[in-house]
């Protein structure tokens, strides 16, 4: 698991983005729960298989470039937590003279395991901001990463909806994963993305797209790009004025997600699996699919045509060259 963990901070492109693959791997882990959990009560899971059964989607339209899929119900929802659990982090947050970065990349890419100058460009970044406190989840405190840097506090974990909705939180650096994506925007907080693998390269490009942050390249991560990013997001007001304002739609929707979630769970199951749902796409063969039935035809008519024009030409310079070599030798004669 370290291994796996240690390549996703790599430089090297990976090949978790290949979603078809992904997907086998999440059904096969689903099922293997589910045995675990339950035995044989609930059949092996197969996303082609259950394709036209209902699937939430916690990212909210507003983050999608495309219009969502009939059987796909967003359940985007606002995070409200007022009070804070831990006095420590409130402590932290109201002492900051400027404001607060928080910094995780999520359960699966652990910190301690960048490259040491990986982790040198972010520390080095961050004491450009002697005013602000960044909060970094980072697992390992024997390694004592942020010594002399007085404005770097870092934790094993870290309570990242807490901290999100504090108003003092300026912004949240993340690997862009759904669910801190979601809780980002719930919360109107900017964010600073470095994707990493899966949907995160795609998440970061929209939170681009929308003017809700930055997304920086992993394989960028060095002082400079990192400065100049924190400098676009903490010194332009209009991202954190994207951010509240997209916060503020998915609050304002006519039905809340758990009313959604309610009613179209109890829809699945009143209706089970409803054909009027599935998606006609996934019954497409190979050459339905690629469209090839489409292309096919067209390429062997411009194949034919370009035949065609080749011996044109091939039979106008044999009628030329004959002509020339035949008005040489009455010349001649």
């Amino acid at each position: 698991m370290a291994d796996m963990q240690g390549d996703i901070w790599a430089t090297k492109d990976q090949d978790f983005g290949d979603m078809q693959k992904m997907t086998k791997r999440l059904s096969t882990s689903f099922s293997t729960l589910c045995k675990r959990m339950v035995g044989d009560m609930i059949p092996p899971f197969s996303y082609s298989d259950r394709a036209q059964n209902l699937f939430f989607n916690i990212l909210t339209q507003y983050l999608s470039m495309k219009t969502f899929l009939q059987p796909i119900e967003e359940v985007a929802r606002p995070i409200i937590r007022p009070d804070f659990v831990i006095k420590k982090y409130e402590q932290i947050m109201n002492s900051s003279k400027k404001g607060v970065v928080l910094v995780s990349f999520g359960s699966v890419a652990q910190s301690y395991l960048m490259s040491r100058e990986m982790k040198k460009a972010f520390l080095d970044a961050f004491a450009q901001f002697p005013d602000v406190t960044f909060l970094w989840k980072y697992e390992k405190d024997e390694d004592n990463v942020a010594a002399g840097y007085t404005n770097v506090i870092t934790g094993k974990w870290l309570p990242q909806t807490d901290l999100l909705v504090h108003p003092k939180l300026l912004a949240f650096i993340s690997h862009g994963g759904a669910n801190s994506i979601a809780e980002a925007t719930a919360t109107g907080v900017p964010i600073i993305c470095i994707p990493l693998f899966a949907d995160q390269p795609r998440n970061g490009l929209v939170v681009k797209y929308r003017k809700i942050g930055v997304n920086l390249n992993k394989k960028e991560v060095v002082e400079g790009k990192l400065a100049n990013a924190l400098h676009q997001v903490l010194d332009d007001d209009n991202y954190r004025k994207n951010s509240k304002r997209l916060a503020a739609l998915i609050k304002a929707k006519p039905m809340t997600a758990d009313e959604r979630l309610i009613k179209y769970v109890e829809f699945a199951a009143k209706f089970g699996n409803d054909n009027n749902l599935d998606m006609h796409g996934r019954h497409l063969n190979f050459i339905e699919f690629y469209c090839l039935d489409i292309i096919l035809p067209f390429l062997v008519i411009a194949l034919l045509v370009l035949y065609v024009i080749v011996k044109l030409i091939g039979f106008v310079v044999k009628k030329i060259v004959a002509l020339f070599i035949g008005g040489s030798k009455v010349k001649n004669e």
